[in-house]
């Protein structure tokens, strides 16, 4: 009876401190480990033939979070024939933390240095059921560091609720203009940052069965 008046006690009070003080004993309890910026994705979408960007990213430090209404999953014109047109094949990276795992790097359409360039293999899936969900028969296998499954924002014509063709795998921020002036300036001004070509950062891809992903959702924009 106390243990579970304390269980509800702990509840309360994890829910009354800020949201980034949450995520960073989310991250302790894990053995995470806490970065001066940390970058985490959430996988809402379940079907991305929607063609919107229903998942989150987010850059979380000790004082602040900035959150994007995002895609985690590859647009829905990426058909057979588009993908043999262009010789381009969709992929998913899997849920889980990946550490090191960004540095920057120049994306079309984006400021020199303003995107984030995968640096190592990451491990991936061929959404074949297009339920944004890895079946058995799907994967997972790696994609090579040279991949380019990147993290950047849409082309600057293209700053609309439509993923269209932004992404075949890479995560995509909707609002361009807090990608670049936000997100991106921030990981710019850590001490991280600060070592340019040789920066890397770690990223923390989850889904909704993350304690704070409805919290990290409302406060997208």
């Amino acid at each position: 009876m106390i243990k579970e008046a304390m269980k509800g006690f702990m509840q309360v009070f994890d829910a009354s401190l800020p949201l980034q003080t949450r995520i960073k004993e989310h991250y302790s309890m894990r053995g995470m480990p806490w970065h001066e910026a940390n970058i985490i994705g959430v996988r809402l979408a379940k079907d991305f033939y929607t063609n919107k960007f229903q998942d989150v990213l987010s850059l979380v430090t000790d004082k602040t979070v900035i959150a994007l209404n995002a895609t985690t999953v590859p647009g829905p014109h990426w058909t057979p024939e588009n993908q043999k047109k262009f010789g381009v094949y969709p992929a998913i990276i899997c849920l889980g933390y990946y550490p090191n795992a960004y540095g920057f790097t120049n994306h079309k359409g984006h400021p020199k240095n303003m995107a984030l360039g995968q640096r190592v293999k990451l491990p991936c899936f061929r959404d074949h059921s297009r339920d944004s969900v890895m079946q058995d028969i799907e994967g997972p296998y790696f994609e090579p560091a040279s991949a380019g499954m990147n993290i950047h924002t849409q082309m600057d014509f293209s700053n609309d609720d439509k993923i269209d063709f932004a992404s075949a795998g890479c995560q995509v921020a909707r609002n361009r203009e807090l990608f670049l002036d936000a997100f991106m300036t921030a990981l710019h001004n850590t001490a991280e940052g600060k070592k340019g070509a040789a920066a890397r950062f770690s990223y923390f891809l989850t889904d909704g069965g993350f304690p704070m992903a409805a919290e990290l959702k409302k406060l997208a924009r």
